[in-house]
């Protein structure tokens, strides 16, 4: 190898045609230090630091080694990220400096978004008047624009943020679900979907996130307290509308001495749970939280009507809800 300190004379050695992969393994809690593993040729373990997704890979491996982490690069400026609490760019705003396709961290750049997309702003239009029954609009006012919602017998608009806490809120969610599928390679994650909405409102957004997955080249991840958005999964997948290959749940729960513990469960195709999994859930769930409801019993929001058919029904069960 050729020290990245060494003169600039020295020759650099090439990279091979079909490069050996690379294995990074964490072994040191304390100094952050990987085992780098080429061609299954352990080295000494070495610190390793992280800026976000990519590994600063110490000087003295080969130099080709870094152009491998560019595919990487690529699918890092993908990934689109969307926290919970959201918060909307406060009216009026100008659209001058705003890059396409962004909606920030918070969803802060959504109004500017629908402002400078029509397609996206009349499919948001359409979703807002089917589920909530209002109009929402993006209003031209000299050189800058304000985000509005009407509902249906009134004629003046009123300012989104002013409208509601969970009309504005779930916005960003929904801008984010209906640029996904041309959004390219990349990933989507979004912490608490349904947050600040009704519960009866959690299944039109579980449909949403349902109807418009992009593929393995852009794989949805989620973080989420709503029951519904499980059962509406395994609605789908019971209906034959979705595989369940392409659903996985991580259940995270706490254990006493032991910290947060992560499960891995999985959907059959019927739509249940795998067996014995229900009454495993439902224990943890009530030492979690004394007053919580195992899932699939009815609660407030009609959730037993998302209930997917037991296994004893047809393979093909009619549409139930």
């Amino acid at each position: 190898t050729t020290p990245r300190s060494a003169p600039a004379t020295a020759p650099a050695q090439p990279a091979p045609s079909n490069p050996p992969p690379i294995r990074l393994k964490f072994v040191g809690q304390q100094c952050s230090a990987y085992e780098v593993s080429i061609s299954r040729i352990k080295q000494d373990p070495h610190p390793i630091s992280w800026r976000g997704l990519m590994p600063e890979l110490p000087g003295n491996f080969p130099a080709w080694i870094e152009a491998q982490a560019d595919p990487i690069r690529a699918w890092a400026s993908g990934v689109r990220y969307l926290r919970c609490p959201r918060r909307l760019a406060p009216s009026p705003f100008s659209t001058a400096d705003y890059s396409p396709g962004v909606l920030g961290s918070d969803g802060q750049d959504t109004p500017l978004a629908l402002a400078t997309d029509d397609n996206l702003r009349e499919s948001v239009r359409e979703w807002y008047r089917g589920v909530f029954g209002v109009s929402i609009d993006v209003v031209r006012q000299g050189t800058y624009f304000e985000l509005v919602t009407r509902a249906p017998g009134r004629d003046a608009n009123i300012q989104l943020v002013q409208s509601g806490r969970s009309l504005s809120h779930v916005l960003p969610v929904v801008a984010t679900i209906l640029t996904a599928q041309g959004a390219g390679v990349g990933v989507d994650i979004i912490e608490h979907p349904e947050a600040e909405l009704h519960p009866a409102a959690h299944a039109a957004i579980a449909e949403l996130l349902l109807a418009h997955l992009a593929g393995p080249t852009r794989p949805l991840v989620i973080e989420t307290h709503s029951e519904m958005i499980l059962l509406r999964a395994r609605r789908w997948i019971a209906e034959r509308r979705l595989s369940p290959d392409w659903v996985l749940i991580y259940w995270i729960h706490a254990e006493p001495g032991l910290g947060s513990i992560v499960r891995e469960i999985r959907i059959r195709e019927d739509g249940q749970w795998m067996a014995g999994l229900m009454a495993s859930l439902s224990r943890t769930m009530t030492r979690s939280w004394p007053y919580a409801a195992p899932l699939g019993r009815r609660n407030s929001a009609g959730a037993d009507r998302d209930r997917p058919p037991r296994s004893r029904r047809p393979r093909r069960p009619s549409v139930v809800g």
